[in-house]
């Protein structure tokens, strides 16, 4: 017999921040970056991010590199960011075949780029 309660640890370990599901928001004219995935990607100020086009898979990495994209402060309290680029958010939404704003979760990977962590756009989370 196992006693479970509030502070079970079957419970509390599928509670960290971590292991949520953190996304992006691609659609109108910006890429948005939650504080979740700004915090998770190490997104801040004077960093950028390039993307990793490949088919229908986007990946994207962030570093100090000013031919990227500069996310700037979506608002002034949290540390969401968003990149203004209409022609970005046509380009991942039509390769995967999306005409409208879309919800892309984000996977950190073992792989890196220039000693970065390389972060996968996923469609759909399971």
């Amino acid at each position: 017999m196992t006693i479970i309660n509030r502070k079970s640890p079957e419970l509390t370990s599928n509670r960290r921040l971590s292991k949520l599901p953190v996304h992006i928001n691609v659609g109108g004219k910006a890429v948005y970056f939650t504080s979740m995935a700004a915090n998770l990607t190490g997104l801040g100020e004077g960093k950028f991010i390039q993307f990793i086009n490949d088919g229908n898979e986007w990946s994207f990495y962030v570093n100090e590199d000013t031919d990227g994209f500069e996310a700037k402060r979506a608002d002034k309290r949290g540390n969401s960011r968003r990149i203004h680029n209409s022609g970005l958010v046509v380009m991942i939404l039509k390769s995967f075949g999306f005409k409208n704003s879309k919800i892309f979760y984000i996977e950190k990977t073992a792989m890196t780029k220039d000693n970065c962590p390389i972060f996968k756009m996923i469609i759909n989370k399971v």
